[in-house]
């Protein structure tokens, strides 16, 4: 008991204990910047950096942004900090400069109180002055709702900040409130799609519809889109289907010291681009089961008719697979862990409307399966136990509905 109140205590006091030491930290110059590549989609190169502040103090370690972030808004050091990351930032590009190393736009995250109190324009002025560096290398990062706060105060500044040469972005697009009228008057040049709706980009139908409509709306306002918190293959594929520009996260590289992200630099670090090709087109059944011995079966008839065959579990693993392959005709169990096979398959149809679903079931009742065909989330069902033929027989009219999709958006692509 005594020892979980200690704990406990502990939790609660630590943000005092780490406002006290935060006080001293940038005079003990215990800050240090990172850098997280920026790497676009058509050339796989890197083609900008976000610089991101840790603090490695003596007493805490390698304090996450997270936890010391809220406190130096809170006390009033996120104006003295904010403008330390600003000059460090300069001072490491106009070290790489002379180096010779390859110089990229990097990105500084602008505070609310940099942007309208301290004049972030005349900031910006005096670092570059300082550290003999071109105002084409800075990319200065605002939050969406920062922005919209005093819209018109913002559209005069940004465009002051625009006479200097620093490049703008609107950062972690989509989480605050925009005003579209005021938004298509800022002059950005990239639109940043916040890592929460990449995380669930291969499971989340409405993550996904965001991702495409934010990356439609800066093609139309010809910027550039980004996504930030790549970390899977399969998230990847997906923003590169959706027209996304450039992608930064884990995937690629975590954030890394300077001296790392000089060496990538140098040495032409790229994306794998082998990554986006997609193979030549097989039909292709997924199954979704967590039955081992359907499995076998079902990947028995399958690869007998010529198919390509890919099994998974559960439905996690099986939006993943749907995001890495062009999948035809997926095959889900009723009965799943977590998720029923009818509300898998309405995710499917909305994040892949071209597969074709069918839904395995032993519960023959039909009000399941007559709602379920209906509402489109199920184009048949195949009860258990099934015989080869009607696996066959369904599997052979899915593909001709999948194929016959397939040709008519390919051949309104075509048309324009």
């Amino acid at each position: 008991m005594v020892e979980g109140y200690a704990t406990a205590k502990t939790r609660a006091d630590e943000p005092v204990v780490l406002e006290r030491h935060l006080q001293r930290a940038l005079e003990r110059h215990e800050f240090v910047l990172h850098y997280q590549p920026q790497v676009d989609l058509r050339s796989g190169r890197i083609v900008g950096l976000e610089a991101l502040v840790r603090w490695q103090s003596p007493n805490f370690g390698l304090v996450a942004p997270d936890r010391f972030i809220p406190l130096a808004e809170k006390t009033g050091l996120i104006g003295l900090l904010g403008e330390w990351v600003l000059n460090e930032a300069c001072h490491d590009v106009g070290c790489w400069q002379r180096e010779g190393v390859p110089i990229v736009p990097v990105g500084i995250n602008v505070a609310a109180s940099q942007f309208a109190q301290q004049r972030i324009d005349q900031l910006v002025i005096r670092a570059i002055a300082a550290t003999d560096i071109e105002a084409q290398c800075l990319d200065l990062e605002l939050t969406e709702s920062l922005s919209m706060a005093d819209a018109q105060a913002s559209v005069q500044l940004m465009h002051q900040l625009k006479t200097i040469g620093v490049s703008l972005s609107i950062d972690d697009f989509g989480t605050g409130y925009s005003n579209l009228a005021y938004l298509r008057r800022f002059p950005i040049d990239t639109l940043k799609i916040d890592q929460s709706f990449v995380r669930h980009l291969a499971s989340g139908p409405e993550e996904l519809a965001i991702a495409a409509a934010i990356v439609s709306l800066a093609r139309a306002l010809d910027i550039r889109s980004l996504a930030e918190g790549v970390e899977t293959k399969a998230q990847l594929r997906l923003l590169d289907s959706l027209g996304c520009d450039a992608i930064q996260g884990f995937h690629f590289s975590r954030p890394v010291p300077g001296c790392e992200v000089s060496c990538m630099l140098r040495e032409g670090r790229t994306l794998d681009l082998s990554e986006l090709e997609h193979p030549p087109y097989r039909r292709t059944v997924l199954l979704v089961d967590d039955d081992p011995q359907m499995h076998l079966l079902v990947r028995h008839v399958v690869e007998q008719e010529g198919l390509e065959f890919l099994g998974v579990e559960n439905t996690d693993l099986a939006c993943d697979v749907l995001a890495l392959h062009d999948v035809g005709v997926v095959l889900s169990d009723f009965q799943m862990p977590g998720e029923n096979g009818v509300d898998f398959l309405a995710r499917v149809r909305k994040l892949h409307p071209h597969t074709v679903r069918i839904l395995l079931t032993g519960d023959s009742s039909p009000d399941t399966i007559t709602t379920a065909i209906n509402r489109g989330e199920v184009f048949r069902y195949l009860g258990k136990p099934w015989k080869r033929s009607q696996l066959v027989e369904i599997l052979q009219e899915a593909f001709v509905r999948h194929e016959r999709t397939r040709d008519e958006t390919s051949r309104a692509i075509a048309a324009g």
